[in-house]
């Protein structure tokens, strides 16, 4: 391709020109996809589309920020730790490529989040609201205690992390959650909670107005309910822990007697769930000969009349 440019330059102009280096003849092919996603992200910072418009262009720029990193980035990296000496088109090493993307992929969140915080406010203005735990209600709260047990208790099983075993597979994108708990016995223990793909991320809450909540939110107020106490990701722990020996229907009973007598605690479910479980077969006791009756005994009734007479 130089041969051919050279041939269109005049003599004096061909042998004139320097040689380019290859940061000035090619565009680094990471660091222009980031610009196309900027691009994207400009999309929703106009004014020019409707509303949930911009709000759709907001999550494509996320949703590609994510696939960006999950192919683009992944491999740059296996090739850094390989310590591959292959260079991109216009000079740079995997490192020098993952030290460029940081930097403007950073640059490129922050405007996400800027973007995200603006819309938010245009939302709202329109009857349209994004609820934390924190803004709910006492019957928002109670109402999503039951979406808890009836929706989300199903689809939830806690996975212990332990030396003993391979850490849990997370699947990309996945929304998970660590939650710190402790045995009987005292000794800590992480659990991870996965939530499944077909749980709904956004949950309507009742009423005319649109507002919603994140499911991670129902999830961090549900565990901030259980006996209002600090360690209320281990009462929920607990409380998934029992649909492995108790299983789901009986927890799920257990949790909708507790919430209709206004109790929010593991404890008090726990409770429930032993007091429903079938009895064990009696234990049987054996009598020893030498304290075996031989002779059925009789009541003396006279004799006892006569020492109640004396």
């Amino acid at each position: 391709m130089s041969e051919l440019a050279n041939d269109r330059l005049p003599p004096d102009d061909a042998t004139a020109a320097a040689p380019l280096l290859p940061s000035q003849r090619y565009v680094n092919r990471e660091l222009s996809w980031l610009a196309f996603n900027e691009r994207v992200l400009e999309e929703a910072s106009s004014s020019g589309h409707p509303l949930l418009e911009r709000v759709r262009f907001l999550s494509i720029s996320d949703s590609n920020l994510d696939e960006f990193y999950m192919v683009r980035v992944a491999g740059l990296k296996e090739l850094a730790a390989g310590r591959v000496p292959v260079k991109s088109d216009d000079g740079l090493t995997p490192d020098q490529q993952l030290s460029a993307i940081a930097e403007v992929a950073g640059g490129l969140v922050q405007r996400q989040q800027r973007c995200w915080a603006d819309l938010q406010k245009r939302l709202r203005a329109e009857g349209i609201s994004i609820l934390d735990h924190e803004a709910l209600t006492g019957d928002d709260r109670s109402w999503l205690r039951q979406l808890f047990v009836d929706r989300l208790l199903p689809v939830l099983t806690p996975i212990a992390i332990d030396p003993a075993h391979p850490f849990p597979f997370i699947p990309n994108r996945a929304l998970a959650m660590v939650v710190e708990s402790r045995r009987e016995d005292g000794t800590q223990i992480n659990v991870l909670v996965l939530v499944p793909d077909r749980v709904e991320r956004f949950i309507r809450l009742p009423g005319e107005k649109g507002r919603f909540c994140l499911v991670e939110e129902v999830l961090l107020a549900v565990g901030l309910a259980l006996n209002s106490s600090d360690d209320g990701d281990r009462q929920m722990v607990a409380m998934l822990a029992a649909v492995l020996t108790d299983g789901l229907p009986a927890v799920e009973a257990a949790c909708a007697q507790a919430l209709s007598e206004g109790v929010h605690s593991s404890d008090v479910i726990i409770n429930i769930l032993t007091r429903h479980r079938d009895p064990g077969p009696a234990a049987s006791i054996l009598t020893p000969d030498a304290l075996t009756l031989r002779h059925a005994p009789v009541a003396d009734c006279a004799r006892y009349d006569q020492l109640r007479s004396a």
